[in-house]
Parts: structure tokens; C-alpha cells; sequence
């Protein structure tokens, strides 16, 4: 994954920020910031101090694969940009939005659409994760009975995949 340039991680600041404006003063949300890789950890901790004085908006560092599934089942939704913590997220029934450079290629955007759920290009013009989020909340049981039956269709392939060698 190539490292991005001061532009797009502005790009990414400022639309993390607009998404992030629109929710911290509803009581009803609490937002979580994870630093799950060394990588994203200055650019999360510079998005988090423009809100820290916010007691709905936390930040949390984390390494541990079992611990960060177990963090992210507790959540609503995941915008994330990495594909380890898209994983861990849907692995945890919860839904997530995407946020990806193109030039890392296509397993981002492919597990989004095998889900089917939004994902944007950090190239793209748009604001916020409003209008997806919005999405989100308003078909949340649906999306996370799609999930789930996605896995477990997913799930029993592998295994029928596997008896094949077992023979």
C-alpha cells in the first residue's frame, strides 16, 4: 500500500471530520477512533484532537486482531479504510463503510460490493459519510442479516472447497 500524499490525507481529514461533525453532539452516538495499525496512528490522533474535548468521542489503540473484533462488535458501524478492520468488523456482524485509495487495489472495493455496502475513493468529490451512514442506521437489521448469511454461504464453500483434500 502506497503511502499518500499531503492532499489526500487532507482529503481524508476533512471528510472524516464533516462525518465525525455530524454526529458528536447527539448524545445518541459515541464515536470511536482506532489506531489498529502504526501507519494511521498520526492522522487518526490529529483527527481525534480537533474533538477530544467531546466526552462521546474516544480514541483507543489497539494491535490485538481477537481484541479489535471484539471491540468492533460492540459497534453500529466501522468506516474504515483498512481491509483487516473491515473484516474483523463484518467477522463481527457489523456493517461498514469504506474509504480507499484506487491505486491499492481491488480486494478494498471487492469485499464491499460482495456485501454490498458503500465504499467511496478518496479522489471522489463528496463531504461526508452522511447520506451512507444514514444508510446504514435505517437498514441496520437487514444489513447485518445480509452479513451474516454472506458468511455462512461464504463459509460453507471454503468447507466444501477443503473435504476435496480430505479424500
Amino acid at each position: 500500500m502506497s503511502e499518500l500524499d499531503n492532499n489526500k490525507t487532507q482529503r481524508i481529514t476533512d471528510v472524516l471530520k464533516n462525518t465525525i461533525s455530524n454526529y458528536i453532539n447527539n448524545d445518541d452516538y459515541e464515536i470511536l477512533l482506532v489506531i489498529q495499525t502504526k501507519k494511521d496512528k498520526d492522522i487518526t490522533e490529529k483527527i481525534y484532537s480537533l474533538f477530544k474535548q467531546n466526552e462521546n468521542i474516544k480514541l483507543i489503540e489497539e494491535y490485538d486482531p481477537l481484541v479489535l473484533k471484539e471491540i468492533y462488535s460492540h459497534c453500529d458501524l466501522l468506516i474504515g479504510m483498512r481491509l483487516h478492520s473491515i473484516i474483523l468488523a463484518l467477522s463481527a456482524g457489523t456493517p461498514a463503510i469504506g474509504y480507499f485509495e484506487e491505486s491499492w487495489g481491488y480486494k478494498n472495493p471487492g469485499m464491499m460490493k460482495k456485501f454490498d455496502l458503500p465504499f467511496q475513493f478518496i479522489k471522489n468529490d463528496f463531504n461526508d459519510f452522511s447520506n451512507e451512514v444514514k444508510m446504514i442506521f435505517e437498514n441496520e437489521l437487514d444489513i447485518k442479516d445480509r452479513i451474516s448469511n454472506i458468511i455462512s454461504e461464504e463459509k460453507k464453500k471454503f468447507l466444501k472447497s477443503i473435504k476435496v483434500f480430505d479424500q
